[in-house]
């Protein structure tokens, strides 16, 4: 079975870092990449190079200052996603400022930014001067013993440009070839950020692939999720991807410290959501839990899945809080007082049981928005571990549910409940490294 694509987190700036190393890819077992370019800064460059840690005093994985003395053999989640992460490196030439370094010099800073690729110097729309300048490249890395692999660059107007771009690159001896030149300049801006013809994109690849549907290939620039399952079709080996930090909604009243807490936040559950989950080939199951009598103490407001603190939510929050928790678990309580709750939802300490009246007179609107979020989110499995009044507040739920959901029930006593429900969470959500 052939690898899946792997995107490339294009990142040029220490708040890039910190946003990709505290997304959770530590809770998947996928590969990711991040890629840089050697117009940034020395001080990115070096903690590119030693990434995921970092030369600070806070560490966005521990979430504190690091208790390893950055020691990244002694960190289970920093290990992971410097294993799960592949980094490149490319000239910088289509950025503001350009690329007039010599060859030796630019691979002088991939060599120290440990990078796994570096990318040559490539001309926009020409293949002359592309594959001079690869053919150069070629000469100055086979000088030394770099540890990165070096990756050619095809460029043309046509398909059949590109493909003749390539052709001089395979003979010239490259192994390792991406395709460059498909993005358009953005007006008053240095930037090229968007493809400028999709048809173009898929003609130039598939001209290629047609006649090398096994080579080694990387597509820049070009990565986005709706082209995911395509590039996975033409066997692409990885793409770069710029506007993934953009995937946030401003929201001017917050203060600034916790307007980037939030943008942090939209951004993780963007890239997990849209490329980890898709990556993790998993599908979201829902759990369906009645509230607990037993809870926090606190006068401050507190998420659902913190202030509920009875047998089954000790459960789920320490398989939660697992390095291998897989994340593709959406979660529904049943509250006498609130009706139906997301797990982050803030909510006050207080003292209601539910019966059989709270019960019916919460059912309607209980039914209605469970059904509208199953509805979305297409699950796979729902598994329910509420009590007999707790049911009253879901009966009919099921109605009308979609043809592949498996609807499971935990029965029994409390704690043969809690043992069923814990089973069904390890062996669906907890992933095997």
């Amino acid at each position: 079975m052939k690898e899946p694509i792997i995107p490339f987190f294009v990142a040029d700036r220490l708040v890039s870092l910190r946003i990709i190393k505290s997304s959770g890819l530590h809770k998947y077992d996928v590969k990711v990449g991040i890629m840089g370019h050697a117009n940034t800064s020395k001080h990115f460059q070096d903690l590119f190079q030693i990434y995921p840690c970092t030369d600070n005093e806070f560490c966005d994985i521990i979430n504190g200052s690091c208790p390893y003395n950055y020691d990244l053999k002694k960190c289970s989640a920093g290990s992971l996603i410097r294993k799960r992460t592949i980094r490149a490196c490319d000239s910088g030439v289509f950025t503001k400022n350009g690329c007039d370094r010599a060859y030796k010099d630019l691979f002088k800073i991939y060599q120290n930014m440990d990078a796994d690729y570096g990318i040559v110097i490539d001309y926009l729309k020409d293949k002359k001067k592309t594959i001079k300048s690869a053919s150069d490249a070629l000469k100055e890395y086979k000088k030394k013993d770099y540890s990165f692999k070096l990756i050619g660059v095809a460029q043309g107007n046509t398909p059949e440009e590109y493909l003749e771009c390539y052709n001089g690159l395979k003979k010239l001896g490259y192994k390792h070839i991406a395709i460059g030149g498909l993005l358009k300049k953005l007006e008053n801006t240095a930037r090229y950020t968007r493809v400028r013809d999709e048809t173009f994109l898929y003609n130039v690849i598939k001209t290629i692939r047609d006649k090398y549907p096994d080579d080694w290939l990387f597509v820049l620039g070009c990565y986005h999720p709706k082209r995911h399952d395509k590039f996975n079709e033409l066997n692409v080996f990885g793409g770069d991807y710029k506007g993934w930090i953009f995937n946030y909604e401003k929201k001017p009243f917050l203060t600034a410290e916790a307007a980037q807490k939030d943008r942090f936040l939209q951004i993780h559950e963007y890239i997990e959501t849209k490329i980890y989950k898709k990556l993790n080939g998993s599908f979201n199951d829902l759990l369906i839990l009645a509230c607990s009598q037993k809870k926090i103490k606190s006068s401050t407001l507190l998420p659902a899945i913190e202030r509920y603190d009875g047998p089954s939510y000790k459960v789920l929050r320490k398989i939660m809080h697992s390095s291998n928790y897989n994340n593709s678990l959406d979660i529904a309580i049943i509250s006498a007082k609130y009706g139906l709750l997301q797990p982050n939802e803030n909510i006050e300490d207080y003292d209601l049981k539910m019966n059989k009246e709270i019960a019916n007179s919460i059912k309607n609107k209980v039914i209605q928005t469970l059904r509208k979020q199953i509805s979305n989110k297409k699950y796979e499995n729902i598994f329910i571990n509420i009590g007999s009044d707790y049911s009253l507040a879901i009966d009919g739920f099921n109605k009308n549910l979609p043809r592949d959901t498996k609807l499971l029930y935990a029965d029994g006593k409390i704690g043969k409940r809690l043992s069923q429900m814990k089973k069904w969470l390890e062996e669906r959500h907890i992933k095997s490294i």
